[in-house]
């Protein structure tokens, strides 16, 4: 069986909503997973690791001040959390972000926010270009091997070419599809 995008993206909602996220957190995930599977990127299985690390952990969402002196450098951040904020700080974004969970889910945020050239996010031997119209990298598949890590963010020159969307969510991915339906679950009335 394979799923929508449309179908996904809801379904993430859902399970973000029952992990604990807040309705503006939850939409942003599903932005996230939707545009990354639609590039082939595998957005379900890493918000999937994210939720289970999260809900493994009791993990609570570190509030989001990068580069700051205030912040701690050895929290993990929410890669939502931080997604959203590089939205909303656009190209003014610092290159150091600190610790994060799942750093794949940051780049459809990177995308949105950078409306001319490229940039690239890097972690631990990792190089992501990203653009508006889309983003390359090693192999899609090694992105979520990396739970935490320190990330980079640059402009580059680099140009990066557009992906060739993808309409469906494969069926290689319905263990992580199963995982966002039981967090979806807690949002069920009894």
């Amino acid at each position: 069986m394979s799923w929508s995008l449309r179908e996904t993206q809801t379904l993430t909602i859902k399970a973000a909503r029952g992990a604990g996220l807040s309705w503006g957190l939850a939409e942003e995930a599903g932005y996230a997973v939707h545009r990354l599977q639609a590039h082939g990127a595998p957005g379900v299985r890493a918000f999937a690791n994210y939720l289970s690390w999260r809900d493994a952990a009791e993990a609570e969402l570190t509030a989001v001040t990068v580069d700051s002196e205030l912040a701690d450098p050895n929290a993990v951040r929410c890669p939502i959390t931080l997604g959203a904020t590089l939205s909303d700080l656009g190209e003014s974004a610092p290159p150091r972000l600190g610790i994060v969970r799942q750093p794949i889910l940051l780049v459809p945020f990177i995308a949105a926010a950078t409306p001319l050239g490229s940039r690239c996010l890097t972690w631990k031997g990792t190089e992501v270009l990203i653009s508006r119209t889309g983003f390359s990298c090693p192999t899609a598949d090694q992105l979520t091997e990396f739970d935490q890590v320190e990330c980079q963010l640059s402009k580059t020159p680099n140009v990066v070419p557009p992906n060739n969307p993808t309409l469906r969510v494969p069926e290689s991915e319905s263990l992580s599809m199963t995982v966002l339906g039981e967090f979806a679950a807690h949002t069920y009335a009894p």
